[in-house]
């Protein structure tokens, strides 16, 4: 599915390249098994290093516009005596152009020198010469993107070269390739085991979404936005970061109760990651329900979140003091004291825990002494 997914986010008769293996031999299958999408030309960089897989590229169809022969592939451009890795020596950024392009292109392999496959990919736009659309896979790192960061826009799961620097992104095309084009099979299923590699490799979905959420938020499409993190909760793993994400993008068009909604899952997601997730800590734990209770008003899922949070670390004041000031919202004010004291009972007096106590008592129209108990 994500080879299918990948290979539909191409434009038809594109060039695609593609970064390693897991980006790579899914597609081939699909294309040479199943006969899906036989039009897209996938090319692998790492391949691309090679004088066969070069003449491939260049021989077989779908064939690649490649104007080197074989001589120049094999004796030159591959080889590796001296005076020919010379050719691609590369000691500091330059200004390169193709197709129209021009761009400041650095050293990316850092060690002064052009690789092959950074020429190929060079030397195949300039030949193209926008005759095929041109996509990267979004798994390739930013080494491999030749510094063409600001003409690519992504797609789905591509990052689509462009004639023109910062073109936005085709919201309704993305939209169509989540909702109806793409295969999403099993995701959820707890029954289908996921490795840590095949959970990292799928958080690039998360990307997808994040990126289109970034375009609706832009333009203050609430309705889109909503919709969209709806279809990413049913459809795609589950994990804090994003329901955080779309709490944020959800308060930012002013879908107040349904970014609370969110938050609230945030922390519980993030609850479940306590000791293996670096991010899932007290604090931020704390800042989460603090979100909830100050910012968006909304005591009733920042409580239960409060509780479990302070049984992390039961000496520190930060959850007690936050689940008290839940409670006191929730118009619990006795209960609200009930929790204020326990605490000062247990772990003694802090300048915020007392002065709490003294607001709630007073609330409450009792007197009290300095440490003494509540007076009616």
């Amino acid at each position: 599915d994500y080879g299918y997914n990948l290979l539909q986010s191409c434009e038809p008769h594109s060039v695609l390249f593609t970064n390693g293996d897991n980006d790579t031999f899914p597609l081939w299958f699909l294309q040479e098994v199943e006969g899906v999408r036989k039009d897209v030309r996938v090319v692998n960089l790492s391949l691309l290093n090679t004088n066969w897989y070069i003449k491939q590229l260049r021989d077989r169809q779908p064939k690649v516009d490649i104007r080197y022969t074989d001589s120049f592939i094999d004796s030159v451009l591959t080889d590796t005596q001296e005076v020919d890795v010379m050719r691609r020596y590369w000691p500091k950024p330059q200004t390169v152009n193709a197709a129209g392009l021009e761009w400041e292109l650095p050293d990316l392999a850092g060690y002064q020198l052009l690789r092959v496959q950074d020429i190929m990919v060079l030397k195949i736009i300039d030949w193209n010469q926008w005759q095929r659309p041109i996509h990267f896979a979004i798994t390739i790192p930013a080494s491999g993107l030749l510094n063409l960061g600001e003409y690519l826009t992504m797609h789905g799961m591509v990052l689509t070269l462009g004639q023109t620097k910062d073109r936005p992104t085709d919201r309704d095309r993305v939209a169509r390739l989540l909702y109806e084009g793409f295969r999403l099979r099993g995701l959820n299923d707890p029954a289908i085991h996921k490795d840590e590699e095949t959970l990292r490799l799928l958080g690039n979905y998360r990307a997808i979404v994040n990126s289109l959420a970034g375009e609706l938020k832009e333009h203050g499409d609430a309705e889109e936005l909503s919709r969209l993190h709806r279809w990413s909760e049913a459809h795609l793993p589950r994990a804090w970061e994003t329901a955080y994400s779309a709490a944020l993008d959800l308060q930012a068009v002013g879908r107040i109760d349904e970014a609370a909604e969110y938050m609230e899952k945030a922390g519980q997601a993030m609850l479940e990651r306590v000791g293996r997730d670096q991010h899932a800590t007290y604090e931020n734990l704390c800042s989460i329900a603090d979100v909830l209770q100050g910012r968006y008003g909304a005591a009733s899922r920042a409580e239960p979140l409060y509780r479990r949070i302070a049984l992390l670390q039961p000496g520190r004041p930060e959850a007690p003091y936050g689940l008290a000031a839940s409670l006191q919202a929730l118009g619990r004010t006795e209960e609200s004291l009930e929790v204020v004291e326990a605490y000062v009972a247990r772990y003694g007096e802090q300048a915020r825990m007392g002065e709490a106590r003294r607001l709630l008592r007073q609330a409450l129209g009792q007197s009290v002494a300095a440490d003494g108990p509540a007076q009616p």
